[in-house]
């Protein structure tokens, strides 16, 4: 019988062969400063991006506290804002209400001044009955003594700065003295345009 050894003779461990590598065709040098460029940045480049990082933080930090400060003003000034939009109402409703207060006033009138010319510069043997007025016009109504009288208290008219200096007279009507004691005093009507009532 023959016998056959298949373990192959010769072959050893070879260090310089790991896992069909080749380890001796491998530039140490190259090696080395490859490792030392890939660990390299880790030792000094990392330092400074971290105080690059903390300098960025900071900014970032300070452009949050500006944007806040901001914010806070644009509230404000949005509430400025909404103020100011209810004041310029509030003056536009008071702007109408004195064009309203105005335009009362203006139609109104007041003859207290004029009626106190009147009592003032009245003759004596003059008496008045009746006195109606407009904003434009005045009548009086009234006796007199006398013609002359009247034509003193038309005079007495004309002076002021109430009235026109055309006066229109005319005697009553013969309806209105009904009494007849007021029959023999000299009935007149004057109507005068007003200037002015204050």
């Amino acid at each position: 019988m023959i016998k056959t050894n298949l373990v192959i003779q010769g072959e050893g461990f070879d260090p310089t062969n790991v896992g069909g590598m080749d380890l001796s065709k491998i530039n140490v040098k190259l090696v080395l400063i490859a490792i030392v460029i890939f660990y390299l940045p880790d030792f000094t480049l990392l330092p400074s991006l971290e105080s690059s990082k903390e300098e960025a933080n900071q900014k970032v930090v300070q452009l949050n506290n500006k944007r806040n400060q901001l914010r806070r003003k644009v509230k404000e000034v949005k509430e400025f804002e909404k103020q100011i939009t209810e004041l310029e109402n509030q003056e536009k409703k008071l702007k109408k209400r004195l064009e309203v207060i105005k335009n009362v006033s203006n139609s109104k009138v007041n003859p207290w001044k004029v009626i106190l010319y009147i009592s003032k510069n009245i003759p004596e043997n003059v008496w008045l009955t009746g006195l109606s007025y407009n904003q434009k016009e005045m009548e009086l109504v009234g006796y007199a003594l006398s013609y002359k009288d009247i034509g003193d208290f038309i005079e007495n008219l004309k002076k002021s700065v109430f009235f026109d200096k055309e006066i229109q007279y005319a005697k009553e009507g013969k309806d209105s003295a009904k009494n007849d004691e007021l029959k023999k005093f000299a009935p007149f009507v004057l109507k005068v345009s007003v200037l002015k009532f204050e």
